[in-house]
This record gives structure tokens, C-alpha cells and sequence, in this order.
């Protein structure tokens, strides 16, 4: 009845709801002072907190997670070795050690600031390394038993309500899209969801203050909540509503900022863009125009990441010493911060350093977005798809022969898709079938025959008399043939005969020199994972029929895809990888129309001659550039 009454407004409903913005409008000025009180420190700390999560925590956990699987006999985590990867004792200890690295950083960034609003509350200013200091002694309690079941309040249960008290660590942590897809779908696996996110959010506003609690006392992660849920009971819906205001405000700040970027960089840019198609190396002064608002976007959102966790941490500080107070539960004032004021720094050498981290990790996020933006991504945005010439120029010359290789190469393909398969005696030749009875007659396994034995055989008249002459190639052969004038697509087609097929493609390719002008594809998702195996700078592509669930995620170069299934939610998932995605087959105006609008990266087509003049047609325009240049630089970090 309490919390009902705390909602309902008084007869006098004009002078309550005056009263509550008087007090909302002092508690808000009153949160900014306690922001600012140790401004620069917090700053600094934010700064640097966020740098060496980039940089060295999350690096490292990927470093030691990647050798574990080696260890364990395994590469990739796939849908194929999950239950594998689930019986092995080895990875049920690294997955547990990582969840706890990656808690216990979390955890660094909370405690720091509880610590730093309790000695800010209490009218002490603090000093950088002092508070921070303080602030990862407090974190390490996060190891004691009694603490680990804090590890699932920070891993799952924060980000997933998704509020902006999460740490900037854990911040992009979000539910997969395959699964909300999967949830949307079902009317009752959609009313659980909802239950299950409402009861989250109760549990969250009743623990709000744990980690100030936490600092305080040396209290198990069971007694900080319970205390906790003391200073909000009877104030839920207060407490509710409050943080709710709260974090619309700030959420109205990062509009404004946005706003600001909008004004400042994105029309200015978008008028500078319109003219980068009629320049000489346009993919140099697209490159150029991404590092220059790639630097304006990092600065901006560097500034929010440094000033919004700690202003709604400021405000639950704030209210938990209002709610203390009015409990008289205040504790006795103990300083949690040692600092040493013989080494205390001044003001401007605070500024100087807060600034020159600001650079530093500035440079290093615009460097990873501008290396994540290559000559070939700048070409896609200025020109369009690429376009591959489906087993050669298919409908000019019979399919995987030198005739229809050179017939793509006649039209300007930019790519040509072959399938490789082995012979008998380890001679690896180009054709999509392992019987080539259809394009010779013969009724000849390639698996069960020798190279010798189908060198010699017509494989081309069947298209047309012309074409008499045409051979089964080599792999070499076909190489030679392209190299200088056309990339070349590459099919692996294993058999249950094959003998180390995988290992001599990738021989061939290397003996060729010929890496950069390749991909290797495959239906066979473990083919590919073989390859990377052999050499991991060699490029791949997983071709798939269907395209469900986050298979952007799988550790591959480029994903093929059947037109059919493509949408604009995949292509922008798979770009936001840092990967291609490639069509097939796409031979009429409409389709390949569509795949322009999408903004694949490469159409394979048995009509190269179309494709190449609806691309050049259809050519997007200067907004169009601007905007997937924006996405680049958006999605790129």
C-alpha cells in the first residue's frame, strides 16, 4: 500500500506534482555536483578503463579461448563440434576462468566509481591512482567463493535488461538475433520472455545499490543484495520511476550528440562526397573522408562512454545515501581512498592526461576501423558489386573450359567461379560433376578414374561443335589461364575418395602464388575449417543454401549465399563482420536489381554481360556512398 500510495498523486494534485519536480530538479543538480567533484579523476579513469578493455582484456581472453580449443584438439567453435566442445573438462575450466576475467573487470569499473562517489559524497577529493587502487582491491572480493554467483549478475543479468548503468565493458553484450527471431515467433515463448524480462528488472531496481553496499562493507554478494532490497522496500515504484526519468535524460544527451554529429560532420561530409566520384583514386579520398569522421565519431563517442556510466552511477549513489539517511542506516565515514598529497597532481596535468589518453585511444579504434575498411570495400561503395562469371561465361561457352573462363574475362568479370575436383591419381581438374557423363557422354567417375584417362575426352561439343576442343583443365591450368585478368572463385567439391584433396588445393594455391587473386568456397563447412588450418591467410567462403542464425559469425572470409534467401538484416549483419557476402546464381534484371539495393558485395551469375551493364546502370549514387560509408565507420568498430 505503500508503494501504491507513493504513485498516486495527493487531492491537491497541481501542488504535489510542483513538489516532486522541485525535489526532482535539486536531486538532479545535486547528482551533477557529485559528478563533478572529481571530475578529472573520473575522466581519466573512464578513459583509460575503456582503452585497456579494447586493447588488452578482450584480446586476451579471445588469445586464451583460441589456444584452449587447440588444445582440446579443436579450431572453431560450429553448430558441427558443440557437443564435442561441451564434454571436454579442459573447456568447461577456461569457459569458467574467462566468464570470472571478464566479471572481475566489470566489476573494476563499478567498484571504482562506487568508491569514488562515497569519498565524493563525503566532501574528499581523490587522486587517480589512489582510487583506482582502491577500486580494484574491492573488485578482487569477486573471487571468493561466496561472490561467484556476482559473475551472472554482471555476464547476463545487466546487459541483458540493457540499461545504461552497464559497464562499457559488457555494454554490446545482447541476446543473439537468431534467437529473438526464434522467441518473436512463438506467442507463448514471447509472453515468457516478456515475464522473464519484467521479473529481471524488479530484481535489478532491488538490487540496485549492491555495488555501493559492496565497497562498503565486506558482505557477500547474498548480504549486498538483501540489504539492498531493505533500502527499497517500500520505495519500488519511487525508485522505478526515478531511474527511469533519469536515464531518459541521459538518453536525451546522447540524441544531442548525435545531433551535433549531424551537424557537424554528416552534412559537411555529405556535400564533400558528392564529388569524390569525379576525382582521380576516389577510393583514396573515400578512404580519407572515412578516417576524418571516423575521428569526429570516436571523439564524440568516447566523451559519452567517459561521462554517461558515471552519471547514472553519481545518481544511484546519490539515492542510496538519500535512502540511508532517511533510514538513519548511514554508516560511519570511512575513507576508502589513501591518497598521497605530497604527489598530488595538478589540474592541468589532470587535463593533459585525460586529453592524451583521449588520443591514444582514439588512434588506436580509428586505426582498426580505417585497416577494417580496405581498397576493396572503398571500391564496392564507389562502383557497385562485383560480378562473377558462374563456371566461366556459362552461357557463351560450355561450362569450366578455357573458352568459358576467357569469355568472362572478354566481358569484364571481375571474378570466375570454378569447381575443382580429384582424380584417381591426385590430379585435381575443374568440373562441378564427379561424373562427367553429362558434358562428355562417358559415363566416367573423375573419383575412379586417372588424369591420363580424361585428359583427352571432348567435354565441350555437347554445348556446341565450336567447342570440340575443349578439355578437362588442371587446376594449375586454369590458374595460368586467369592470373592478371580475373580472380577466381574457388569450389572445393570433397568425395569420400578423395585423399588429402584439401591439402593439395591449398599446395597448388601457394606454389601459384596465388592468394591474393582467390577464395576458396565449399558447401562443407569442415573443408573450410581445414583450410584455415593449412594456412589461415588464405581466403574462404562458406557457401550455404539457407542462411539462419548468426552464421556471420563463423571464422570465415565471405559467405555465398542463395539469392533467395538474402535480405538486408543478413547482408548488414555479415558487413558488420568485416566480411563479403557473395549471391548465386542471379541471371534475370529483376534479382540481380534487388542484390544491387542490398548492397552485396559480389553477384555469380551464368550472364556476365548483364550483370556487368545493370551494375553499371544502376550505379548507387553520392547519398548512397555516404550513407554505407556511415555504416562502415559506424559498424566497423
Amino acid at each position: 500500500m505503500l508503494a501504491l500510495k507513493q504513485l498516486l498523486p495527493s487531492i491537491d494534485g497541481s501542488g504535489f506534482m510542483k513538489k516532486q519536480k522541485t525535489q526532482y530538479k535539486r536531486f538532479s543538480r545535486e547528482t551533477f555536483g557529485l559528478f563533478r567533484f572529481n571530475f578529472w579523476p573520473l575522466v581519466i579513469f573512464e578513459i583509460l578503463y575503456s582503452f585497456c578493455g579494447s586493447t588488452i582484456i578482450f584480446p586476451a581472453t579471445g588469445f586464451i579461448l583460441k589456444h584452449s580449443l587447440s588444445a582440446a584438439g579443436l579450431f572453431y567453435i560450429t553448430g558441427s563440434n558443440i557437443s564435442e566442445l561441451l564434454r571436454h573438462p579442459l573447456l568447461w575450466i577456461v569457459g569458467f576462468v574467462l566468464l570470472l576475467i571478464l566479471a572481475f573487470y566489470t566489476l573494476i569499473e563499478f567498484t571504482t566509481l562506487a568508491v569514488c562517489f562515497h569519498e565524493s559524497l563525503a566532501g574528499r577529493k581523490v587522486q587517480i591512482i589512489p582510487l583506482m587502487r582502491s577500486g580494484f582491491k574491492r573488485a578482487l572480493a569477486i573471487f571468493k567463493p561466496k561472490n561467484f554467483l556476482m559473475i551472472l549478475f554482471l555476464i547476463l543479468i545487466i546487459p541483458f535488461m540493457n540499461i545504461m548503468v552497464t559497464s562499457n565493458f559488457i555494454g554490446e553484450l545482447t541476446i543473439p538475433g537468431f534467437i529473438s527471431d526464434y522467441i518473436a515467433d512463438s506467442a507463448l515463448l514471447s509472453v515468457i520472455f516478456l515475464a522473464l524480462v519484467v521479473s529481471l528488472a524488479i530484481l535489478v531496481i532491488r538490487w540496485l545499490f549492491v555495488f555501493n553496499i559492496f565497497v562498503l562493507k565486506d558482505s557477500s554478494f547474498k548480504d549486498t543484495r538483501r540489504q539492498s532490497a531493505k533500502r527499497i522496500k517500500g520505495r519500488f515504484f519511487h525508485t522505478l520511476w526515478r531511474f527511469l526519468l533519469w536515464n531518459l535524460f541521459l538518453l536525451a544527451i546522447s540524441l544531442i550528440a548525435a545531433l551535433v554529429f549531424l551537424v557537424v560532420c554528416v552534412i559537411p561530409a555529405s556535400l564533400i562526397i558528392e564529388h569524390i566520384q569525379g576525382m582521380d583514386d576516389p577510393s583514396f579520398w573515400l578512404t580519407l573522408l572515412i578516417s576524418v569522421v571516423s575521428i569526429i565519431f570516436l571523439l564524440g563517442s568516447s566523451i559519452l562512454d567517459a561521462v554517461v556510466p558515471p552519471l547514472n552511477f553519481a545518481f544511484i549513489s546519490k539515492l542510496y545515501d538519500a535512502y540511508s539517511r532517511a533510514d538513519s542506516a548511514v554508516q560511519e565515514d570511512i575513507p576508502l581512498v589513501n591518497n598521497n598529497m605530497s604527489l598530488a597532481p595538478k589540474k592541468k596535468h589532470l587535463v593533459i592526461a585525460a586529453c592524451i589518453l583521449l588520443v591514444i585511444s582514439i588512434g588506436v579504434k580509428s586505426a582498426q576501423i580505417i585497416l577494417a575498411f580496405d581498397v576493396d570495400t572503398a571500391n564496392i561503395l564507389l562502383s557497385g558489386p562485383q560480378v562473377t562469371g558462374h563456371r566461366g561465361n556459362s552461357t557463351e561457352a560450355p561450362e569450366n573450359t578455357r573458352a568459358a573462363l576467357e569469355a568472362a574475362i572478354a566481358n569484364n568479370a571481375d571474378y570466375v567461379e570454378i569447381d575443382i575436383a580429384e582424380t584417381k591419381d591426385g590430379v585435381l581438374v575443374v568440373s562441378h560433376d564427379n561424373n562427367i557423363k553429362r558434358i562428355s557422354g562417358q559415363n566416367l567417375d573423375i573419383w575412379n578414374s586417372n588424369y591420363d584417362d580424361l585428359k583427352n575426352i571432348d567435354i565441350g561439343s555437347w554445348f556446341s561443335p565450336e567447342f570440340s576442343g575443349e578439355r578437362l583443365m588442371t587446376l594449375d591450368e586454369a590458374i595460368e589461364t586467369c592470373r592478371g585478368k580475373v580472380k577466381m572463385n574457388i569450389e572445393l567439391k570433397p568425395t569420400s575418395h578423395d585423399h588429402e584433396f584439401v591439402e593439395k588445393a591449398v599446395d597448388v594455391i601457394q606454389k601459384q602464388n596465388f592468394k591474393d587473386e582467390c577464395i576458396l568456397a565449399s558447401l562443407d563447412y569442415p573443408t573450410i575449417e581445414r583450410v584455415k588450418q593449412i594456412d589461415p591467410s588464405v581466403r574462404t567462403a562458406y557457401i550455404s543454401a539457407i542462411a539462419y542464425g548468426d552464421i556471420d559469425t563463423l571464422p570465415v572470409d565471405a559467405f555465398s549465399i542463395e539469392a533467395t534467401f538474402v535480405n538486408k538484416r543478413l547482408v548488414d549483419a555479415v558487413h558488420r563482420q568485416n566480411k563479403d557476402i557473395f549471391v548465386w546464381t542471379v541471371d534475370n534484371e529483376e534479382l540481380i536489381d534487388d542484390m544491387i539495393d542490398l548492397n552485396v558485395d559480389n553477384i555469380i551469375t551464368d550472364d556476365v554481360p548483364l550483370a556487368k551493364e545493370m551494375v553499371k546502370e544502376n550505379g548507387i549514387n553520392s547519398q548512397d556512398i555516404f550513407r554505407k560509408t556511415l555504416e562502415q565507420i559506424v559498424f566497423g568498430m
